[in-house]
């Protein structure tokens, strides 16, 4: 099983857009970084939309969680959107 490495705000707002039930299965270390564990497909399809060789984990989320968020917005999903967008930028 593959695992991304995510700082706490990413994981929190990986949490704010889960629809539905939502159970981290992640642990967080004293680094303040979570490890969470996902499916090797889930962590495959995550390396193709890795823009550089470079972008972290919690890079490449942050941005597909900004783009989400955005989308949300741009469909009337004005107020989640807005709250995961702000813990984004914070």
């Amino acid at each position: 099983m593959a695992v991304l490495t995510l700082s706490d705000p990413i994981a929190k707002a990986l949490e704010e857009m889960a629809v539905g039930r939502f159970r981290s299965t992640g642990e967080r270390h004293a680094d303040g970084m979570w490890r969470v564990p996902v499916d090797d497909a889930v962590k495959a399809r995550l390396e193709t939309l890795r823009q550089t060789p470079e972008e972290t984990d919690d890079d490449l989320v942050r941005r597909l969680l900004t783009h989400r968020a955005a989308a949300a917005s741009a469909d009337g999903q004005h107020r989640r959107a807005a709250l995961v967008h702000k813990k984004l930028l914070n």
